[in-house]
């Protein structure tokens, strides 16, 4: 999990409260989409959250991302290369509220974030822009 814009991303407390509750509103989400899903963050696995066969990349932000890049790691980059059709990135935005009601996500994945991929600048990361008109609410593999 990778934080962006947090209340104070130095204070370590206020970080894990927030990466805390952003976990806890993907898991939420997905059982509302019918899927089990379980918080891996402790194991060795990419991604943050298995959630039946998606492999789930969390990243928190304060703000809407759309129209800017997020940051993966080369590895998370490697594997949603080799697992296109069931690595997902899940950016939960306005997390800087603190307010899990006021949190919204984006669903990353298949087509839509191989061809997000495509564009990614490497760095000693990868940023991968979120396009500026991307829609609340829809799940990007299904348009």
């Amino acid at each position: 999990m990778h934080l962006t814009d947090v209340p104070d991303p130095d204070d370590s407390a206020d970080r894990r409260a927030v990466e805390d509750a952003a976990i806890a509103f993907v898991l939420e989400q997905e059982a509302a989409a019918g899927r089990l899903a379980r918080d891996v963050r402790a194991e060795r696995t990419p991604g943050d959250v298995v959630s039946g066969d998606r492999i789930v990349e969390v990243r928190v932000s304060a703000a809407p991302v759309r129209g800017q890049d997020v940051w993966l790691e080369p590895s998370l980059y490697e594997a949603a290369r080799a697992h296109p059709g069931r690595f997902w990135l899940y950016v939960v935005e306005t997390a800087g509220q603190g307010d899990p009601a006021g949190f919204r996500l984006l669903r990353l994945g298949g087509e839509p974030l191989q061809r997000m991929l495509d564009q990614a600048t490497k760095h000693r990361f990868y940023a991968v822009p979120v396009p500026a008109s991307l829609d609340d609410g829809v799940d990007a593999a299904a348009s």
